[in-house]
């Protein structure tokens, strides 16, 4: 869970260069130029995008996120990419080749958003939500930063059979980016409601078989990693010793 006690500035600032512990939360500012053929995103909300004024080559992004984060959500990508919108909170970047498909595989995200905040009698607190395809060099399936999720291309599948991972990275939009685990030995905490709330939500648009599938399918892949890594060997605890790992 969050760190609940008060820290000062000196302490945050040691806990992110020295520990880099999800107890530590921050409000991003960032100030990005890249070449007039490239576009930006962040993990925040753009504030203003024009040209350079120092070169007209140049365009000068600004990003702001208000809601305090923990630094492994900082992150920002450039590339020749497009975007497409799919409702007014939610849209696609990918490059050209990849956009129309993507567009077409996620279509649903405004709808996995809008079950999770009924389900929770929560709001979803970042405005807005987008997902960047990333190149076969991206070696996760998904990851939830906030307002700009980074996913596989290996996801597009072309018949929505693998927008689970969506739904499983709008659910750490609470379960991890609002609510986080205090240290990474407890990020069972962070993964585990995740997958809780990922599950209620694909119930909740497909119904309690597809639910069942994703459960049998999880728990299938628990045991091949317990068997594959070693029932006694520390990283298939819950909470395993990180000690030389992290």
């Amino acid at each position: 869970m969050q760190n609940l006690l008060p820290m000062s500035s000196n302490d945050i600032l040691y806990n992110i260069i020295y520990k880099d512990t999800p107890s530590s939360k921050v409000t991003v500012e960032a100030h990005i130029r890249v070449p007039k053929i490239v576009k930006c995103v962040f993990s925040g909300l753009l504030s203003s995008q024009k040209e350079s004024e120092n070169d007209n080559k140049l365009t000068h992004y600004h990003f702001t996120q208000k809601n305090p984060i923990p630094t492994y959500l900082i992150v920002l990508a450039a590339g020749d990419i497009e975007y497409s919108s799919n409702t007014e909170r939610t849209g696609i970047w990918a490059e050209k080749e990849l956009l129309a498909k993507a567009t077409y595989e996620f279509a649903n995200a405004d709808l996995f958003i809008k079950k999770a905040e009924e389900y929770l009698d929560s709001p979803y607190v970042w405005g807005k939500y987008d997902i960047l395809v990333l190149p076969m060099s991206f070696p996760y399936g998904g990851m939830e930063n906030p307002t700009i999720t980074f996913l596989s291309p290996t996801a597009v599948a072309g018949d929505q059979s693998l927008e689970n991972i969506v739904a499983h990275e709008i659910a750490h939009s609470w379960t991890g980016n609002c609510v986080t685990n205090y240290d990474w030995t407890n990020f069972w905490l962070n993964e585990g409601f995740t997958v809780f709330l990922e599950r209620k939500i694909i119930e909740l648009v497909y119904g309690e078989d597809i639910f069942k599938l994703l459960c049998k399918v999880g728990y299938d892949g628990l045991l091949n990693a317990i068997s594959s890594i070693g029932q006694d060997h520390s990283h298939t605890s819950l909470t395993p010793d990180i000690n030389g790992v992290i």
